[in-house]
């Protein structure tokens, strides 16, 4: 069973545009947000083509309110080593 991500403490990422990146190798999967990474795993790593997906799907908040934002992408750039 894949771990579960109870709260990652990141600051306001409403304030500005910021750069999301995922480093995925046969070994470990890593999260960054403006080149800092904020989220490594080491197990349970897919080892089969994926399909990029980007939303506001979120469990409940802290606040039991459910996710009510906006999100604006003004770019996408994917590759492979």
């Amino acid at each position: 069973v894949p771990p579960v991500i109870k709260h990652l403490k990141i600051a306001n990422l409403a304030s500005k545009w910021h750069t999301f990146a995922l480093s995925w190798t046969s070994s470990r999967i890593v999260w960054y947000i403006d080149g800092s990474a904020v989220f490594t795993v080491h197990q349970h790593i897919p080892h089969r083509a994926m399909y990029f997906i980007a939303n506001l799907a979120d469990y409940q908040m802290s606040s039991g309110r459910a996710c009510d934002g906006t999100m604006l992408i003004r770019s996408v750039k994917i590759w492979q080593q």
